[in-house]
């Protein structure tokens, strides 16, 4: 569980300094683990998660984050983290 709130959390640290791309692929990592593991994030967290998943969609031209969306949900954990960090 709470390795899908650090990649929610990394989702919208990009989103907030407007890397859009960066952030569609780690939600699309975070929906993978959500869906995988039957976790779901609530509370305050759910409702920054929406927030910020909203700006990236409205960002980004929508085949651009549908790629980088799926990209993100065909991404492995170790290979997410591994992002995070850079």
């Amino acid at each position: 569980m709470f390795q899908v709130t650090r990649l929610f959390v990394a989702a919208r640290l990009a989103t907030a300094h407007q890397q859009y791309l960066r952030a569609a692929t780690l939600f699309g990592v975070a929906d993978q683990m959500h869906s995988h593991i039957q976790y779901v994030i609530a509370g305050p967290m759910r409702t920054l998660a929406d927030v910020a998943l909203a700006m990236v969609r409205a960002a980004l031209d929508p085949a651009v984050f549908d790629e980088a969306f799926v990209a993100g949900r065909q991404m492995r954990l170790e290979e997410a983290f591994a992002s995070i960090r850079k």
